[in-house]
């Protein structure tokens, strides 16, 4: 598989991801929506998120490129940079049907995301990837197929670079722009 299509098929495990997250929801709002929330919220304090504040910029960058790194890593595994794919997508359906619970309509609410999640997906999906064709490659070669791992991994830093630049621009959106679309 080539990582054009291991892309697109991370940007439909997140769809999916994000449906069942707000279905679930939706029929259980009291325990999914709130336990979700809850969760999102203690990791919203635990950064300490202020919108318009460059403080939050560098938080929420490294929050990302923590995730971003676990997908590189973790791709050795094959399937959990799909699964962190999958989860993202069922916390930001979970916000969708949060923000509609509170009033706020989904379009506004995904209007929301839109902006910085634009840039912070792309680099999402390319680590998860990238991780998972690392990981096939890895056990390609283990089990003694023949495998380009070699000239893969050096295009690694070219790919985490990349990633860096997309989460810095993500986050700076997220931190100054984002929070704007609630005033309009």
């Amino acid at each position: 598989m080539r990582m054009k299509s291991l892309v697109l098929l991370m940007f439909v495990i997140f769809l999916m991801g994000g449906m069942l997250g707000y279905l679930s929801a939706k029929v259980a709002p009291t325990g999914v929506a709130e336990g979700v929330m809850n969760t999102f919220g203690e990791k919203v304090k635990t950064i300490r998120f202020a919108p318009f504040s460059f403080w939050s910029v560098v938080l929420i960058f490294i929050n990302n490129l923590t995730v971003a790194l676990l997908m590189y890593i973790l791709g050795i595994t094959v399937v959990l940079p799909s699964l962190i794919v999958l989860l993202n997508g069922a916390v930001a359906g979970v916000v969708v049907a949060f923000a509609e619970n509170k009033g706020i309509s989904s379009a506004l609410a995904i209007l929301s995301m839109v902006p910085h999640g634009i840039f912070e997906l792309s680099a999402f999906f390319i680590s998860a990837s990238y991780g998972t064709m690392l990981g096939v490659m890895f056990w390609k070669r283990v089990l003694g197929k023949d495998g380009e791992l070699r000239s893969f991994v050096a295009k690694m830093p070219f790919y985490v670079a990349f990633t860096i630049a997309l989460l810095l621009l993500a986050a700076f959106i997220e931190a100054f722009i984002s929070p704007l679309i609630f005033t309009i």
